[in-house]
């Protein structure tokens, strides 16, 4: 029905329809439109990403090699490490002669103490178990120190207060061991045990002719011990001036 019909443009139930149809209309064009005006903004966003170049995917980066340290080896328990030699009325370490090692000539005029004592050191500082210390001189075996708590000394140490008993050193050839035991008694086992041997001389010690090398042409020297042979040989030294 078109609406250019005289009779139906005055008519008002054809007008208020009219106007309904073209209400519609228009929003109908409306709504195209805004479609319309969406589709070619899409459209041309596709071809923008479309013309930006591909960006280079980044090269994998070699991992760096991190030096990972060697782990240590777990250190052994319940060890002898050394001995150290102690001027027992400071209580202090001697100012020579240390650690005492295996082989060792210890001169006591260069030393600064009169009495001394023998440390034991340990790994832990506190073993499992108690150190025995045996002291041998001139074949002379001594009664052996069995020490139960730190710090562990050939001599011993004196209760209450537990400080280092100061003794003697006379001149000669010494032997020295320590050995962790798990515990007292026979069935103890040995957890370690380290040994050295030194010898102990005073070289200001005025050497005066023994009377067997006066009437023993035949006096054999290498007899002595090494401490005992050096003055020997100081003696023959001094019996020829």
């Amino acid at each position: 029905m078109s609406n250019d019909n005289p009779v139906f443009s005055k008519d008002p139930i054809w007008q208020k329809l009219e106007i309904q149809r073209l209400k519609a209309q228009d929003m109908v064009s409306r709504g195209m439109m805004l479609a319309l005006v969406a589709m070619q903004a899409q459209e041309k966003r596709i071809i923008e990403l479309s013309e930006v170049p591909d960006e280079p995917e980044p090269e994998e980066s070699e991992q760096e090699q991190v030096e990972v340290p060697p782990r240590p080896e777990e250190r052994e328990q319940n060890t002898v490490e050394g001995f150290i030699l102690m001027n027992a009325s400071q209580g202090l370490p001697t100012n020579k002669f240390n650690p005492l090692s295996d082989g060792e000539v210890v001169d006591v005029a260069l030393l600064n103490a009169r009495t001394y004592n023998i440390q034991v050191l340990t790994y832990p500082e506190k073993v499992q178990g108690i150190v025995k210390v045996q002291i041998e001189s001139f074949g002379t075996v001594y009664k052996p120190q069995i020490e139960s708590a730190p710090p562990y000394f050939a001599f011993g140490k004196v209760a209450p207060e537990q400080a280092m008993v100061q003794a003697e050193l006379p001149l000669g050839e010494y032997g020295l061991t320590a050995t962790i035991m798990s515990a007292k008694g026979k069935d103890a086992k040995v957890l370690h045990t380290k040994s050295i041997s030194f010898s102990v001389v005073d070289g200001k010690l005025e050497v005066r002719k023994p009377m067997s090398l006066m009437g023993d042409p035949n006096f054999d020297a290498s007899k002595l011990p090494s401490a005992a042979q050096v003055q020997h040989a100081r003696v023959k030294q001094t019996i020829k001036n």
